[in-house]
């Protein structure tokens, strides 16, 4: 249980850093006939950001048949990342640090 509340802590601070966009694209991916696209929140806490990430911009495209998220961020030192997840399974695909 006192290992819960900090995962929480953290799903709910990533939750209130996503930009107002972030439920249009999951609605985008949506109407598109992605259905089974998790939602963002969950493919966020999967990719791992780390403690006192902030999300910049999340983009929904589609690469060889596959609905994936590139979602920028800034970690907790200031450092500016850019990671592609896979849409469907939630797989980081690649992440790499923005010059």
């Amino acid at each position: 249980m006192g290992r819960l509340t900090p995962l929480l802590l953290m799903a709910l601070t990533l939750a209130a850093a996503l930009p107002a966009a972030a439920s249009d694209d999951d609605r985008s991916w949506r109407e598109r006939g992605e259905a089974e696209a998790l939602p963002l929140a969950e493919l966020l806490q999967r990719a791992d950001l780390g403690p006192g990430a902030r999300v910049l911009e999340v983009e929904g495209k589609r690469k060889r048949g596959r609905a994936l998220y590139e979602i920028e961020y800034v970690d907790g030192t200031g450092r500016i990342y850019e990671v592609l997840i896979d849409a469907v399974t939630g797989e980081v695909l690649r992440r790499e640090e923005e010059d």
